[in-house]
Formats: C-alpha cells, structure tokens, sequence
C-alpha cells in the first residue's frame, strides 16, 4: 500500500505511472523517504521464492490431491537437496501425511508412468489425419497470402512508376511526389 505512487500525485495505469489531476497526500520527499526505509526493511524471508522445474505444476499428492511444491532443504555440510512436498501438508492444511520426496525419485516415477501409458493405433491414425489435415489447411493459407502480397507489391509498384513518369511528364510536382 505504501508503494502505491497515489500518494505523491501520480497514478498507475497498465504498468505506466503518469502525474495525476488530484492533489498529493504527501510530498514527493516524504514519498522517497518512505520507499527508502521500505527497501532497507525487506529481507530474504519477506521475498517469494521461486524454484523452477519443468514437473512444477504438473504433479500432485498421491495422499489427499494437492499439488506438490518445490522445496530446497540445505544440509548442515551446506549441501542443498530439491524436495516435493505436498502443499496441503506444507501449509499446515488438511491430514496429509506424505513425507516430502526427492525430486530425482519423483521423476523416476514419472518416467516409469511413461513407459506404461500406450496410444492405441486408432488414436494414432486420428491424430495423424488431423495434423495433415491442419497442416495442409495452414500451408494453403500461407499460400494464399503470399499470393495476395505479391500481387499487392506488384500493384504497388506499378502505381510507383506510374507516379514517376507523371513527374517526368511535368503532371507531378516534386512536393507531391516527396508526400507520395
């Protein structure tokens, strides 16, 4: 709240701060000051973290169905080791008694999952058909539109010539043709 740029006369509009029309409520001054002693105050364990893995999202507790989050424990050797844990039972919610797991264990499970899961053929032949059908569709459209550049670009540039034998003829003057 106290960031807000209201309070210094200006206001915020899709990510653009411009100078508003009401009066300040504070002075820029007092504004500056406040956003310094702000900034000095934040500290590691104010910040979000975030922990990126391409499972993140994607995966969920076996135990109650929560989606399980990113979580990195550091070993008292300073050794650090990514962990998913259930965020149900990290946020203190629900029963949930899963132990938090090693993200490598995890995506050895996912893997193992894979291996089992089949297409059947027809789903293949389905799939198949659509994307040839699509891509044919996209590559007759792309088709199409250069055809219609090119003839536009041919259009253009007979208009262009047009233009300057006018201005050889003395029908153009040079301030028209400049505009053109």
């Amino acid at each position: 709240m106290l960031t807000n740029p209201y309070y210094k006369g200006c206001v915020r509009y899709q990510g653009v701060t411009y100078a508003g029309t009401h009066d300040p409520l504070v002075p820029n001054e007092v504004w500056d000051q406040v956003q310094t002693v702000l900034g000095t105050h934040q500290t590691a364990a104010d910040a979000t973290q975030v922990h990126k893995h391409y499972l993140k999202g994607t995966v969920f507790c076996g135990q109650c169905g929560s989606r399980l989050i990113v979580c990195k424990a550091k070993s008292s050797q300073g050794t650090i080791y990514p962990y998913f844990v259930c965020a149900s039972r990290h946020a203190g919610r629900g029963d949930c008694t899963r132990q938090a797991m090693l993200i490598e264990q995890v995506e050895r499970l996912v893997d193992r999952f894979y291996e089992h899961v089949q297409i059947s053929a027809e789903t293949k032949h389905a799939l198949s058909s659509m994307l040839h059908a699509r891509f044919d569709e996209m590559m007759s459209e792309g088709a199409a539109e250069l055809a219609d550049l090119a003839s536009r670009r041919t259009q253009l540039e007979d208009e262009q010539e047009k233009l300057l034998r006018a201005h050889y003829a003395g029908a153009v003057s040079l301030e028209l043709l400049k505009r053109e």
